[in-house]
């Protein structure tokens, strides 16, 4: 199996499972899902649950798909958020262990981001 090591930018590395041409039409496919959920109503949704049940997931796990970006996205907020203070230079010399604090948890993040991204994609498999 290939790896692919990415920069995403402000200083964050994020590892995926196949080659470039794979981590390439994953981005724009993240692009996309990006700007068509930036366009539809919240209301849209709720549909969520009626769409897994008919699909032969259960309960939980419907409610678990349904949650899902809402927990990234979430995730992705403090991500943001630890990166931009881990960009001032005051930081390391006025509190370096609050430094390392903020790269330990900024690591943690990436793992469950991809651990997310992992079940997210097995859920929907599963749909399919």
């Amino acid at each position: 199996m290939t790896q692919t090591v990415v920069a995403e930018g402000s200083g964050v590395w994020r590892e995926f499972a196949g080659g470039y041409s794979d981590w390439s039409r994953w981005q724009v496919g993240q692009a996309q899902e990006l700007e068509e959920s930036a366009a539809k109503p919240v209301s849209n949704r709720k549909k969520g649950p009626e769409r897994a049940k008919s699909a032969g997931l259960t309960w939980k796990e419907g409610r678990e798909l349904e949650a899902l970006p809402d927990h990234m996205a979430a995730l992705e907020a403090e991500q943001r958020d630890l990166v931009a203070r881990l960009e001032d230079p005051a930081l390391y010399r006025s509190d370096p262990a609050k430094a390392q604090e903020y790269s330990n948890r900024l690591a943690a993040i990436d793992t469950e981001l991809l651990r997310l991204l992992e079940r997210w994609e097995a859920l929907e498999a599963r749909l399919s």
